[in-house]
């Protein structure tokens, strides 16, 4: 079924594209320690590529999820072209891929565009 341009689609049901403000933040070779590292709860961390079709198509799934789950879980996505050393050091090959932190460790990884539904699964373990 065909969504309106003013609408996107939320792990809820249907959204109108200006409630949903960008809760997605990004990291660097020189932030990651501190946007994922030092974070004190779960993070998600998605590297991609700017060429990569499945990442943008993943891009409103991961809105989605950091709307749902305000407060319980932080999106971070690294662009594995500008942060290659950061792309090395959790063996990051492919993108995207996904990697669920808590406590500062890397705990399981996703390579791939998984489904709303999986995607959610996947990070539920360690939610507050």
């Amino acid at each position: 079924m065909p969504l309106a341009s003013s609408a996107s689609m939320s792990l809820t049901g249907i959204v109108p594209k200006r409630s949903i403000r960008t809760m997605l933040s990004h990291a660097d070779d020189q932030t990651f320690t501190n946007e994922v590292l030092n974070h004190h709860g779960p993070v998600l961390v998605e590297f991609f590529t700017r060429s990569c079709a499945p990442c943008r198509a993943l891009e409103p799934v991961l809105n989605a999820l950091a709307s749902d789950l305000r407060g319980q879980l932080k999106i971070v996505k690294v662009d594995a072209d500008r942060a290659p050393q950061t792309a090395q050091n959790y063996g990051v090959r492919m993108a995207p891929t996904l990697i669920i932190f808590h406590g500062g460790q890397p705990q399981q990884s996703i390579n791939g565009a998984p489904p709303a539904a999986r995607l959610r699964s996947f990070v539920e373990p360690y939610l507050r």
